[in-house]
């Protein structure tokens, strides 16, 4: 029985002290590797490598915000993912703002409902931009401004100033450069064309949105 024991378990117990013989002699090797590597550094990468890996979709503006549905009910056909009296207050303050400025009668009915459509697609902007805003690396943020004030440059003027990030911030060089401009150009903010890039009516919008509400350019922990 004792016997038997014993070579059931044979196998698991030669793998796990191989492990610990390794573990020991390569100790020191492993302690150097991990204190070469500093708290902030192992932060900043962590960080990098989760924080735009967003595949480019299309109309990223109505995909930031809402979604209509299949009506759930034979009076809402917005999907609502906020509940309770909270809506109920801010919908009656709103129609309380809609009758000051197109009072509810069936002459001002259109009034309204362009009012109503401006005020949506407003929010929904500035929730896209609030999104970009969270995503966006600083040296990307720099990169638009600079853009902002040549409208256009090259691809290969493009390269250099991505190359001069990297030397300040060596974390940079984990990703290239197409992967570091994609996000610019998947969001919106720049167009590409004839090897060289421009800013959209969307970044000058964006970067006006960050100076309006007194946003940062440079974001905390940011790459």
């Amino acid at each position: 029985m004792i016997e038997t024991i014993l070579i059931s378990y044979k196998w698991p117990i030669t793998v796990l002290l191989s492990v610990t013989i390794c573990v020991f002699i390569l100790r020191n090797a492993i302690s150097t590797l991990i204190g070469n590597i500093s708290s902030g550094e192992l932060k900043d990468w962590l960080k990098f490598k989760t924080q735009q890996e967003t595949p480019r979709v299309e109309n990223k503006i109505h995909e930031a915000t809402a979604e209509i549905n299949e009506p759930k009910s034979s009076n809402h056909y917005y999907q609502l993912k906020i509940k309770g009296s909270i809506l109920e207050t801010q919908k009656k303050a709103i129609e309380e703002d809609l009758d000051k400025i197109a009072p509810n009668s069936k002459t001002q009915t259109k009034e309204r409902e362009e009012t109503l459509t401006l005020a949506l697609a407003e929010t929904q902007l500035e929730l896209f931009f609030e999104k970009i805003y969270r995503l966006i690396y600083n040296t990307q943020l720099d990169a638009l401004d600079r853009l902002n004030a040549r409208t256009t440059v090259t691809k290969e003027e493009a390269k250099e100033t991505f190359e001069s990030y990297t030397k300040i911030l060596p974390v940079l060089k984990s990703i290239s450069f197409k992967e570091w401009s994609n996000f610019l150009v998947n969001m919106g903010l720049v167009t590409e064309q004839d090897n060289k890039y421009s800013i959209s009516s969307v970044g000058v919008e964006f970067l006006a949105y960050l100076t309006r509400k007194g946003y940062s350019r440079d974001k905390d922990g940011g790459i």
